[in-house]
């Protein structure tokens, strides 16, 4: 078998556990306590801890503070260096990655993720679920 079926019941937690392996731990700064867990206190963001994961069956970010130094476009933040290492890894196990979101502010999994004071807020068209 290629897939999993759709209806059955471990469908999911196997798909949420192979992400989670292929992301992985070991990546610099985003070990397992930088990931986002539902009912975790999410970690600190700040210059000595600049960035945070999420990973939610086939979606995975990551989430920080971007270094801009003028001038030097070549400069590889942390973010880009861990976003690049994830990328690599989904694309080494065979997946396709795609739906890229870059900037102050992104939307992932019915939340909100960043902006100037750096949370985490669910979108307003998903409160109806709640």
């Amino acid at each position: 078998m290629s897939a999993l079926v759709m209806g059955f019941s471990w469908s999911v937690s196997l798909a949420q556990m192979t992400l989670e392996d292929i992301i992985g731990d070991e990546i610099s700064g985003l070990t397992e306590e930088r990931t986002l867990v539902h009912g975790v206190p999410i970690p600190t963001v700040s210059e000595e801890e600049p960035m945070v994961k999420t990973s939610y069956i086939d979606d995975a970010a990551i989430v920080g503070l971007e270094e801009v130094l003028p001038g030097n476009a070549d400069h590889q933040s942390p973010v880009k260096k861990g976003s690049s290492a994830i990328k690599d890894r989904l694309r080494a196990a065979g997946f396709d990655v795609h739906k890229e979101q870059l900037g102050e502010l992104i939307v992932l999994l019915g939340m909100s993720l960043g902006g100037p004071k750096m949370r985490v807020v669910p979108i307003e068209e998903k409160y109806w679920l709640l």
